[in-house]
């Protein structure tokens, strides 16, 4: 069975960036602020790493997800959300990606050999990704096991990846979990802030209040524009001059 997961960490990193989003169902490109895993030129693994195609995840908590033989475990079409961990602990849901699983790759030799698909080591998937799960080249950090790749948005896939963009001034998705069931399972498991598996339920309830509260989904990024060190939502809209949003 399908295992799907909500994956708890730090606050991410504003940037500004040309991207490709899917608004009223049509791809636009424009340029938008987003929320990323930190930019740290090399010295940080940025996870999940959202500037190729198809997007990665390899480190953050990928090795307490489930795995075959299991019962329920991470798998094509299994869905990863990722959440503020802070927020988290408030009852408070802060998305910043949905990752579709395409396909999960193992690592030929742990923490020393990644998939071959990803071991060009001048590529920048090696430089600001796949190495910082080497050792001995990163010590104090992830070794590398496991990397999945994400479903990419396509006319004939109906469930993709992608970073949302907030309706009402970009205020972040803020689902109050309080009275719900969820949170009354989630509660008890925040304290390390392991991944906790979602229901069939819970993903469907988490992502038609997305779709409900999201103007746009960025699918792909074309390239940086600047980035800041400001930690926190994204409330600016650099709108095309053919869209119907204008900027704030």
């Amino acid at each position: 069975m399908i295992a799907h997961y909500l994956i708890f960490h730090p606050e991410r990193q504003r940037i500004n960036a040309t991207v490709k989003v899917l608004r009223n169902n049509l791809i636009y490109e424009c340029d938008r602020d987003i929320l990323i895993d930190r930019i740290a030129n090399g010295s940080g693994n940025e996870d999940p790493f959202v500037f190729s195609n198809p997007w990665l995840y390899s480190f953050c908590h990928a090795t307490e997800l489930k795995r075959a033989p299991k019962e329920k475990y991470v798998q094509p079409g299994s869905i990863l959300i990722f959440v503020n961990s802070k927020m988290a602990e408030q009852g408070i849901l802060k998305i910043d990606t949905v990752f579709h699983v395409r396909k999960g790759l193992v690592w030929p030799k742990k923490a020393t050999i990644p998939p071959a698909e990803y071991s060009d080591r001048n590529s920048d998937i090696w430089f600001r990704h796949i190495r910082h799960g080497i050792r001995p080249l990163n010590e104090k950090g992830h070794k590398g096991e496991y990397t999945y790749e994400a479903t990419m948005y396509s006319n004939s896939n109906k469930d993709f990846s992608f970073l949302p963009i907030f309706n009402q001034n970009c205020k972040g998705i803020d689902l109050v979990l309080e009275f719900s069931n969820l949170w009354n399972r989630l509660k008890s498991e925040l304290y390390g802030k392991k991944p906790f598996p979602l229901e069939e339920p819970d993903v469907k309830e988490i992502l038609n209040l997305l779709d409900k509260n999201t103007s746009e989904k960025v699918v792909e990024i074309v390239g940086v524009k600047g980035f800041t060190n400001d930690l926190g939502v994204s409330c600016h809209y650099c709108a095309d001059e053919n869209s119907e949003i204008s900027c704030l």
